[in-house]
């Protein structure tokens, strides 16, 4: 298995849903504990070695250049400018790391900057034998909103969505964090540049992943995590975020 060096954060989204808490910042600028959720992904980052890190920003896009600027700690620290982030979902602003990615040729992390996890969940991803692999929670009923849930078998993701039709077995609820290989990124980043063609681009990368592994001969794995972690994009959910990070003081 390779060393992981980079990772990318989709951090581009206004937040609507949200907007009476991210009417003047970026979702990722809420704080838990006294620190932003965005400083947060950074610092555990780079307690697991990464040493560069891929931001793709829309939504106040300024805000993070200012705080973050290109370093953070010991973290190289780039970004991709979504200008259509009020448009687009974040198919399209993973799409857009392409680039950058294929030059890198390495592996990778990919983070959802709206994803509040304890530091062991990522410890857990980056000492998995897999570089293909996404994180599902079994405890999943205790979520709230409109989470994908990753259905799968034998230790292989099957599909990611809502509903699936085809019987496959319900591992858990789709967490915002995961590992990808050069060679899957480039793969699933040639089957988006085919659907973008057909379709728009309002579907999430997340789903789009699930219908990916239904076309690739490449396989996904899945890990179970139990820790608490929350997808904030609700009020709700943010409540729920501050109340771990109190437990975990």
């Amino acid at each position: 298995m390779n060393k992981l060096e980079q990772a990318i954060i989709l951090a581009a989204g206004s937040s609507q849903r949200l907007k009476s808490l991210t009417s003047d910042k970026p979702k990722s600028f809420l704080e838990i504990n006294g620190t932003k959720i965005i400083e947060r992904h950074l610092d555990f980052l780079s307690k697991v070695g990464i040493k560069k890190v891929l931001i793709v920003v829309g939504f106040m896009k300024e805000k993070f250049k200012t705080l973050i600027g290109n370093s953070y700690n010991d973290l190289e620290i780039c970004y991709i400018d979504c200008d259509e982030y009020y448009k687009w979902n974040h198919s399209w602003s993973f799409f857009l790391t392409r680039e950058v990615i294929e030059q890198s040729n390495q592996n990778l992390i990919i983070v959802h900057a709206d994803t509040y996890y304890e530091f062991e969940t990522l410890k857990k991803l980056v000492s998995f034998n897999c570089n293909d692999v996404v994180l599902a929670d079994p405890d999943f009923k205790i979520k709230t909103n409109d989470e994908l849930l990753v259905y799968g078998q034998d230790g292989f993701v099957r599909n990611i969505d809502a509903i699936d039709n085809k019987g496959d077995r319900i591992i858990g609820e789709f967490i915002g964090l995961h590992k990808m290989s050069l060679l899957f990124f480039t793969e699933f980043c040639n089957f988006l540049d085919a659907f973008f063609v057909e379709n728009d681009k309002k579907q999430g990368y997340d789903k789009l992943l699930g219908l990916f592994v239904n076309y690739s001969d490449i396989k996904l794995q899945y890990l179970e995590i139990f820790e608490n972690w929350v997808n904030i994009n609700y009020k709700e959910d943010y409540l729920q975020a501050k109340k771990i990070g109190e437990s975990s003081k």
